[in-house]
């Protein structure tokens, strides 16, 4: 989960993390400048942060980090506060005769589109009646040629993206024949709200077992399903396992998703305490 070049304590392995982020020669030239840059900047950060009286983290991972950057750890309260998403109702259950798993996050590197189509087509060979929904997957050409090169286009079906307000409005639509959803980010996260938000319209929520702030949203087995995305075989054989439970378990995991996560971010309570 880590990344060995990007600690953020060292100046080495800060520049070493720009450096390798950089696409030409010259910005890597400047690498040792922007480190500095970028330390003095954390270092101010931590120094009017830590005068606050209370310091809010919205998961155990943010709080293990602020610490692990010498925050100072009376101060920090964990407090998942989820104003950021709009209401969502639940979304009735109409499966079709093929398993669907959906995508509705950003479809970037990062987020663990690429890594899901791979293991998505190792997945159709011992079960072809599974289809893939991709939401905003036409915005990225490579999401594109990655399904042509791959031969999954019959399985797979990719939309447009739609601003935050409309795709709110229409994630009924987008959802209603969706089975399970799935998050697979690659890099550590600290709250997924495509994770809240699929679980309040009444979706099991497949993320990545280990990752953060995920884990801390699904809980393994009851309300979702926390898989290992970075081996392609094991990724693959959870998405088949996962096919192959009843419906009625999948709605009822799903039912229970949205218990569990308005309970769990319940923001009158939490801003109560």
């Amino acid at each position: 989960m880590e990344n060995p070049y990007c600690d953020c304590k060292s100046f080495t392995k800060i520049a070493q993390c720009i450096y390798n982020k950089r696409d030409n020669y010259f910005n890597k030239l400047l690498s040792p400048i922007e480190a500095i840059y970028a330390i003095n900047k954390l270092n101010k950060i931590k120094e009017y942060v830590s005068k606050a009286s209370i310091i809010l983290a919205v998961s155990n991972i943010v709080r293990d980090i602020l610490i692990s950057r010498g925050f100072p750890e009376d101060k920090i309260r964990v407090i998942n506060v989820n104003a950021i998403t709009l209401p969502i109702d639940y979304v009735e259950y109409h499966p079709s005769n093929n398993f669907t798993f959906g995508y509705l996050s950003y479809p970037d590197e990062g987020k663990g589109i690429f890594q899901l189509l791979k293991a998505f087509s190792i997945a159709l060979k011992y079960n072809r009646n599974m289809k893939l929904k991709i939401l905003g997957g036409l915005e990225e050409p490579r999401v594109i040629e990655m399904v042509k090169s791959l031969r999954i286009e019959d399985r797979v079906v990719v939309t447009r993206r739609f601003p935050y307000s409309e795709y709110v409005s229409k994630i009924r639509d987008m959802l209603l024949d969706v089975d399970v959803v799935v998050v697979p980010t690659l890099v550590p996260d600290t709250w997924a709200r495509v994770v809240t938000e699929s679980m309040l319209a009444g979706r099991p929520v497949i993320v990545t077992k280990g990752n953060g702030g995920l884990v801390e949203q699904v809980t393994d087995g009851i309300d979702g399903f926390h898989v290992n995305v970075y081996d392609l075989n094991d990724f693959a054989l959870s998405l088949y396992n996962i096919s192959q439970l009843p419906r009625s378990k999948i709605e009822e995991m799903g039912k229970i998703a949205r218990e569990n996560i308005m309970k769990k971010y319940d923001n009158k309570k939490l801003l109560s305490r």
